[in-house]
């Protein structure tokens, strides 16, 4: 008899809506081979292949994207004989909402399935909706309070705000500075990053966001800008990190 594998994972994969099948099942596939004592994984392209029972070619992308989502942050390019190193985290569900999606697949199996899954769930909800009515009070319900919509800024209208209510953008309390702490960040690295983030979304084109702070804790968590590596003498920088670190020298 086959010995199952056992994947144990946070309630937030299931209820993180930027996640697709795909790459749900490479971020489970992952989990599973987790143990208690680290969130760091080495498991090879094919091998996370065969327990999601996707095709190796396409584990590289799914994975990039959960970098991109705040899932992971990912050491080395992997490959059939090479590993690469997997850290897992988990993000803020409550306030990652403005952070950038990843497009749906493109395959018809795929695209098909969510279209099963949301309709089913969407029917499971009209029932239940349905069930609460006939058993509540024949009073008309009280409708509920309006959420108040938050206005996303552009990173120089952010700050402005942020300075004309006597605040720091990035507090001395803010969680990526335990983050980068716990992650072996350099404090400078963390000053770099923070300077070429608000150099890239200055831009007159750049997006607007509602929570600045969040955008740049998932900066820093996915290594976004690129700015850094990590090698067996730690953190070095980039040729991107380089040259944005001769642009801070010659601002200051």
């Amino acid at each position: 008899m086959h010995e199952s594998t056992f994947s144990l994972v946070p309630l937030e994969v299931i209820k993180d809506k930027r996640l697709t099948l795909w790459q749900v099942r490479v971020l489970v596939s992952l989990f599973s081979f987790r143990n208690k004592n680290t969130d760091t994984v080495f498991p090879s392209r094919r091998a996370i292949a065969e327990r999601s029972g996707m095709h190796p070619s396409n584990i590289s992308a799914a994975t990039t994207e959960l970098v991109g989502l705040g899932w992971l942050t990912k050491e080395g390019a992997g490959g059939f004989s090479k590993s690469s190193r997997y850290t897992i985290t988990v993000p803020d569900l409550e306030t990652v909402a403005d952070s950038t999606t990843v497009a749906e697949p493109t395959t018809v199996a795929d695209s098909a399935t969510r279209m099963r899954v949301v309709a089913a769930a969407t029917r499971k909800e009209q029932t239940i909706e349905q069930t609460k009515g006939e058993s509540a009070n024949k009073s008309a319900p009280t409708p509920p309070k309006a959420r108040k919509a938050s206005k996303a800024l552009s990173l120089p209208d952010w700050l402005a705000q942020v300075a004309a209510v006597g605040q720091k953008a990035i507090p001395d309390t803010d969680p990526v500075r335990r983050y980068a702490a716990q992650a072996g960040i350099p404090d400078d690295f963390l000053r770099l990053c923070w300077f070429e983030f608000k150099a890239r979304y200055s831009e007159p084109d750049a997006k607007t966001y509602t929570d600045w702070r969040q955008v740049f804790r998932n900066a820093v968590r996915g290594n976004w800008l690129k700015l850094w590596f990590i090698n067996q003498d730690g953190y070095q920088l980039t040729t991107t990190g380089k040259q944005a670190q001769q642009h801070l020298e010659r601002d200051e």
